[in-house]
């Protein structure tokens, strides 16, 4: 798995309630989250859940649509490391 600092985990919320970000941190989820502020728009997000894997560059390596378990999880990662 990755090092510590080679990536950032950002989870955003589209849905208010129930509070999401509270609902995250009440989970003892270890990574970012917040609401969206038009991310979901402004990257053609058509489905949910839809993780997005983006270079240091910022630019998209690879998308999915749906939930994904821990070895697509990785293996996507590893695409950007």
């Amino acid at each position: 798995m990755a090092k510590k600092d080679q990536f950032v985990l950002i989870g955003i919320a589209t849905d208010k309630q129930p509070d999401p970000v509270k609902y995250a941190a009440d989970q003892g989820y270890k990574w970012v989250f917040g609401m969206d502020s038009g991310l979901a728009q402004k990257n053609n997000v058509r489905a949910l859940p839809t993780t997005l894997f983006f270079d240091k560059n910022g630019k998209e390596v690879k998308r999915e649509e749906g939930a994904i378990d821990r070895a697509a999880f990785e293996a996507d990662l590893a695409l950007i490391l």
